[in-house]
């Protein structure tokens, strides 16, 4: 939105003089995926063109609700900036719908107003960590073991599949899709044998569909 004003020159004449300010970044009424994560907080680049020598300029950010409605004027944030700065980092709520409109010249100059919604930087598609099996007992043919798993670094949920037989690529499973880890007992099982107990880790994402996994390996020879 531009402001045009009229001077008077020392000719006498009128001279138009344009001031204009353009939100350029990020996309209107678009998901924001740049910014970096402070905290629980992002910092996301806000950027703009001016035309003419505006002057007292604010940038003003109001959080919205899903209707894109203001949730609290009270909370609004008043940034000011200078003339030639043509960028800010402002700090906003992830996951969440902002708007933001700099206005200038005491309120007489506005740019248009920009909503976005803040989706923040995509994470990197991590592949979960390999379980961590430990053997509880093993003796009079009886095997128990359990596993100890790291949060996943996408912060997926991981649920478990769990294997036990006499080769490597044993692939009838003792358990699926686990939530958490627990203790296993096999018993009876041959004794003076080697067995391989598998474990692996599956991230679920957001849609319910499986991504990443990541396989646990452990050959254990059974006693007596």
């Amino acid at each position: 939105m531009a402001l045009v004003s009229l001077l008077l020159a020392c000719d006498g004449e009128f001279v138009k003089n344009d001031l204009a300010i353009f939100l350029t970044s990020p996309k209107n009424d678009a998901p924001c995926l740049d910014g970096e994560k402070v905290g629980e907080k992002l910092d996301i680049p806000v950027e703009w063109t001016i035309e003419g020598l505006p002057n007292n300029l604010i940038i003003y950010v109001d959080k919205l609700d899903d209707n894109k409605e203001i949730i609290d004027i009270s909370n609004q944030q008043q940034i000011p900036i200078a003339v030639e700065e043509t960028s800010k980092k402002i700090t906003v709520d992830p996951g969440s719908w902002y708007q933001w409109q700099i206005i200038g010249n005491e309120g007489n100059l506005k740019s248009d107003v920009y909503t976005f919604f803040s989706e923040g930087p995509p994470s990197p598609n991590q592949v979960p960590l390999p379980a961590q099996i430990q053997i509880t007992r093993n003796s009079n043919s009886q095997v128990q073991f359990n596993w100890t798993q790291t949060p996943d670094l996408d912060n997926d949920r991981l649920v478990f599949d769990v294997f036990f037989g006499e080769t490597e690529d044993t692939s009838i499973p003792l358990r699926e899709n686990l939530e958490s880890p627990e203790e296993i007992s096999l018993s009876p099982i041959e004794a003076d044998k080697t067995y391989y107990i598998k474990v692996i880790t599956k991230e679920i994402r957001s849609d319910n569909t499986v991504g990443n996994r990541a396989i646990a390996l452990l050959k254990v020879a059974v006693n007596g």
